[in-house]
């Protein structure tokens, strides 16, 4: 990966019971993960800690909000975890399979990344536990 100048090295904030970490930088990379709700917010860097994530929300596919997204699908299959969700705003999500599908072509034999892309509209949420949900707007 790219070395992160230090406006960029990961910070973590104490938000209640939850636990926000990552950085942004305009231009260069926006990348924020909820530890404890298992989920991440944009990916222009995908740090180690972030593989685990089950989940990705992407507010655009810019580079620098969604630049790691192919490396998170691919250490997941590496390491032979379940592929998990990326949720892209409507009318992004067919060039985003089209970017895993053509990396995965590039990175080994298996050729496809076992992760679903999901289209998400001006108003639709997604569960993430009781009582909490992301809402595209």
């Amino acid at each position: 990966m790219i070395p992160l100048t230090p406006a960029l090295v990961p910070r973590e904030f104490s938000l209640g019971t939850l636990t926000l970490q990552g950085a942004s930088r305009a231009t260069a990379a926006s990348y924020w993960r909820l530890k404890e709700l298992d989920i991440v917010f944009d990916m222009g860097h995908c740090p180690q800690a972030f593989i685990g994530a089950t989940r990705v929300f992407l507010t655009h596919c810019h580079l620098d909000h969604a630049m790691g997204v192919v490396y998170w699908a691919a250490q997941r299959q590496m390491m032979r975890m379940p592929g998990g969700t990326i949720y892209v705003p409507a009318g992004t999500e067919e060039g985003m399979r089209r970017v895993l599908a053509s990396w995965a072509v590039m990175q080994g034999p298996r050729g496809r990344y076992d992760c679903e892309v999901v289209a998400m509209a001006d108003g639709d949420e997604v569960e993430i536990s009781r009582g909490l949900s992301v809402r595209a707007f």
